[in-house]
C-alpha cells in the first residue's frame, strides 16, 4: 500500500506511446504553359497509359480475389461485394 502512494498518480504515465502519423502528399501537376498543352497528343497518351495501368491493376486485384475464393481462403460472398480497398476509394470520391 505504501508503494502505491509513492508511485505518483496513474495519469502521470502515458497510457500509450504516441504513434507516428503520415500525411499523404498532394500530387502536383507539372506547369503547363498553354491550355493547348493539356490536349496535346503526348498528354493524351500519358493519360491513356495511366488509365490502362489502373484498369490492369484493378483486374489483377479481382483475379487475386477469385483465386482466393477458389483456394478456399475467402468465402463465395467475397465475389459479390467490393473489395475493401475499392470501397474506401469510392467513399473518398475516387
Amino acid at each position: 500500500m505504501g508503494l502505491a502512494l509513492l508511485s505518483g498518480p496513474a495519469s502521470a504515465a502515458p497510457s500509450a506511446t504516441p504513434r507516428a502519423t503520415t500525411v499523404p502528399t498532394a500530387i502536383v501537376a507539372p506547369e503547363l504553359g498553354r491550355a493547348r498543352d493539356l490536349y496535346s497528343a503526348r498528354a493524351r497518351r500519358l493519360v491513356r497509359s495511366y488509365l490502362r495501368l489502373q484498369l490492369l491493376e484493378l483486374r489483377k486485384a479481382d483475379l487475386d480475389r477469385v483465386r482466393a475464393v477458389i483456394e478456399g481462403k475467402l468465402g463465395v460472398d467475397a465475389l459479390f461485394s467490393p473489395p475493401p480497398d475499392q470501397a474506401g476509394n469510392r467513399a473518398n470520391g475516387r
